[in-house]
């Protein structure tokens, strides 16, 4: 490393703006885990709800997210961070605390669908956020840290809330995570934002969505239909397995993720995304075909662990691409495009390797899921790397060039 990337390298990266923001994107997760792993187990008690119907209450809200993010990454760009954030937290909070007054099946299916919306603008305007208060030189690092706070909520998030609800009630948890949200949305007030907005930006398609981070958006879909398989299906292959609980391999996973995070968080500033990209996606098909093929305690526990590390990898490292190929003021609609694609692929991976599974098995499904994977890896090494370095070149070119006139 040069004298002067090693100087770039020590910008401080845990400033007070970067902590405090670190901090109230760890509560708005940890309130989000409060309430998603509490709402299958209270449609069921409290409704009678049938697994269609829980199914169909993760879907809505999946949805609005979906279709909120490209609008509210406009919204991001054109009017700044800062509103946006302390508007969408405010919302959140109160859709949360509405779960307390749900009386219906139909009134609770509602509300899930109106909460997707501003947990799609909260979680497109903390990316971009953090992304703002991160060093250029660090911003790779800066990410795969910005990860963990979602990682460790969801550790946290639903011990917690499944542990309230044991000495209280369900709208005690709803109200608490309310209330969570609302301590975000403090600390919020008191971080300082750069100032970057285009006034001039008017709604259109272009700006809706980032085009230049389309391919990379197609990559993350077709790399998180795993992570719809994973969590949709990991309860019933366990059960059918005889293998532990899915709690201990989203445990498993987590701890994979957050090893990953910190481990390798300085490795895409120092190597770039090829080589680590390239490992990321060995160990994701690994973790697979470990399903597919070991399906035994020591498997099991090692696909965990494989998918939390390789995955927690990959998805920063495409953010970290994405960030690196806009400019400021398009960071808004490219996190938008980027996560819309993130939970497209969520979705469509239930529900197309779900069929799959009914007519051939968990086993041949994970098995099937490893070979898929092999699509966005072939697409990031023959298209996306070369047009990234090829654009990352130009920008280095341009920017020397400016320096000398």
């Amino acid at each position: 490393m040069t004298p002067e990337a090693a100087n770039e390298h020590r910008v401080p990266l845990w400033t007070r703006d970067f902590s405090l923001h670190f901090a109230a994107s760890f509560l708005v997760a940890v309130a989000l885990n409060f309430v998603i792993v509490l709402v299958p187990v209270f449609a069921a008690r409290e409704f009678s709800a049938s697994g269609g119907d829980v199914g169909l209450l993760t879907a809505v809200f999946m949805l609005t997210a979906v279709l909120s993010r490209p609008y509210l990454g406009f919204l991001l760009d054109r009017y700044g961070r800062r509103i946006v954030l302390l508007i969408a937290l405010a919302f959140f909070s109160l859709l949360n605390a509405a779960h307390a007054l749900v009386g219906s099946l139909g009134a609770l299916l509602a509300i899930r669908a109106l909460l997707g919306f501003p947990w799609g603008a909260t979680q497109t305007a903390t990316i971009t956020a953090a992304v703002d208060l991160i060093p250029e030189s660090r911003r790779g690092e800066g990410l795969a840290f910005f990860g963990l706070t979602f990682t460790l909520a969801g550790t946290v998030g639903p011990l917690a809330s499944l542990g309230l609800l044991d000495y209280s009630s369900f709208d005690t948890v709803f109200l608490t995570a309310a209330g969570i949200i609302l301590a975000a949305g403090c600390i919020a007030v008191f971080t300082r934002h750069a100032v970057i907005r285009d006034a001039e930006a008017r709604l259109s398609l272009q700006s809706l969505l980032e085009p230049r981070v389309a391919w990379l958006a197609a990559a993350t879909m077709l790399t998180t239909t795993l992570w719809g398989a994973v969590i949709s299906f990991m309860p019933l292959y366990a059960d059918e397995q005889g293998l532990p609980s899915a709690g201990v391999y989203f445990t498993l996973d987590a701890l994979g993720t957050m090893a990953s995070r910190i481990g390798s968080a300085r490795l895409f500033d120092r190597y770039g995304p090829r080589p680590i990209l390239i490992a990321a996606y060995l160990l994701m098909i690994s973790s697979m075909l470990l399903l597919g093929i070991a399906p035994t305690q020591t498997g099991y526990a090692a696909s965990a662990i494989l998918l939390g590390v390789g995955f927690g990898i990959a998805i920063p490292a495409y953010q970290t691409m994405a960030m690196n190929l806009v400019e400021p003021e398009r960071r808004g609609a490219a996190n938008g495009t980027l996560y819309s694609a993130f939970d497209i692929g969520i979705g469509g991976g239930a529900l197309s390797l779900g069929a799959l599974a009914d007519s051939a098995g968990f086993r041949t499904m994970f098995t099937v899921q490893s070979v898929l994977l092999l699509i966005p890896a072939a697409l990031f090494l023959i298209h996306i790397i070369p047009s990234y370095q090829r654009r990352m070149r130009a920008a280095h070119e341009e920017t020397t060039l400016r320096d000398v006139l």
